[in-house]
């Protein structure tokens, strides 16, 4: 070989090197900072009225996903205010795009604890006998639902 196709060589070899070292960096970069978003609102259209709906939900509750409704409650008429929450979470229930409702009917108390399974026994907070319905003023020393289901003076 004489040394014009050893230079060659090299050069193509050279240029064979970086066109690959190159490659790889742009796919290193390339896979670092790569982004689908396979959510929900990337296939819709934002100017759907819906959709802006959810949006303006989102910016003033911090999240779309989740609304919590607060409902004052009359402390004179208590049966009545608790019947037209029960009304209002039939209601809720019923709309297609709500998986599940948090309120003071899934308020559950511990009563104790059984031989056989299920090994403790609960009681709801909320009872219903002849459409009177009352609530179990022990809900109000129970710190895992004051607060977060109802208010610390039961208004809300």
């Amino acid at each position: 070989m004489n040394m014009n196709s050893k230079n060659t060589l090299m050069k193509r070899n050279i240029i064979t090197v970086l066109i690959l070292i190159i490659t790889a960096m742009m796919g290193i970069y390339v896979y670092q900072h790569i982004y689908f978003d396979s959510s929900f609102n990337a296939f819709v259209n934002r100017e759907n009225e819906s959709m802006k709906a959810l949006e303006e939900i989102a910016v003033k509750f911090g999240d779309a996903n989740m609304i919590m409704l607060l409902i004052d409650l009359e402390e004179e008429n208590i049966s009545d205010n608790l019947k037209d929450v029960d009304q209002l979470i039939s209601d809720l229930k019923a709309l297609p795009f709500v998986n599940a409702i948090d309120s003071v009917f899934n308020a559950q108390k511990f009563d104790g604890f059984t031989i056989g399974a299920p090994f403790v026994k609960t009681r709801p907070y909320v009872t219903v006998k002849d459409d009177l319905y009352t609530i179990d003023e022990s809900i109000f020393d129970d710190n895992f639902y004051v607060g977060t289901v109802i208010s610390e003076d039961g208004g809300t």
